[in-house]
């Protein structure tokens, strides 16, 4: 068109996240479908109030929980949504690449990797162990205010989860870190190889 006076969902909305996909994945579109909401053990929610913005979507995750599956909150307020999880971690804002980050640090330390995967279809992991060591359970508490025991518990249910979806939107989305978070988010699907099978995927498209 000729001119870069444009705005669009494109340029704030989505613009981190497509960017945070291209970088860790490969590919700017979302991996996530409604189907896979069906399949779930666990759904990891956070920097979106399902409750009050997503209602009807939200409806979907609820029949998933009350035939099992776990709900993982994340948010600086106990919201609506935060009421209905299973496990509510009451982030202080502005610190939630450290979180993503400490759990990853906790997938690796408890074993929830998949070597053939990481050396088959990943690049750069050499460089990933000694990052992590920055980010024992302990530190990420008292950065984000999180007790460490919420820490290694949703780290170990992330880790056990056959299948799990993670699901964010504008909360980490509309941040100076936004590409980062989705990086983060990507790669803790990636290290244990919950990404290719159904219902293991990184999904911002689901709830934005």
């Amino acid at each position: 068109m000729r001119t870069n006076n444009i705005e669009s969902n494109s340029r704030l909305c989505m613009a981190s996240a497509g960017s945070g996909y291209k970088l860790s994945l490969g590919a700017d579109g979302p991996p996530g479908s409604y189907q896979d909401m069906d399949r779930t053990n666990l759904f990891f929610v956070i920097g979106a109030n399902m409750t009050d913005c997503h209602p009807i979507l939200f409806l979907r995750v609820m029949d998933r929980v009350k035939a099992g599956a776990k709900l993982i909150v994340v948010d600086p307020r106990r919201n609506t949504t935060a009421d209905k999880a299973s496990l509510f971690m009451q982030i202080r804002p502005g610190t939630d690449l450290a979180l993503l980050n400490g759990l990853l640090h906790l997938l690796v330390k408890n074993g929830h990797t998949d070597p053939d995967f990481i050396e088959e279809f990943t690049s750069g992991w050499e460089a990933m162990p000694e990052f992590l060591e920055d980010y024992p359970p302990d530190k990420v508490a008292g950065i984000t205010g999180i007790p460490e025991v919420a820490i290694r518990q949703a780290a170990l249910w992330i880790g056990e989860s056959p299948e799990w979806m993670s699901c964010w939107t504008m909360g980490l989305n509309q941040s100076t870190h936004g590409t980062w978070h989705t990086n983060a988010i990507c790669y803790l699907h990636l290290v244990p190889a919950k990404y290719a099978a159904p219902a293991a995927v990184p999904s911002h498209s689901l709830v934005s």
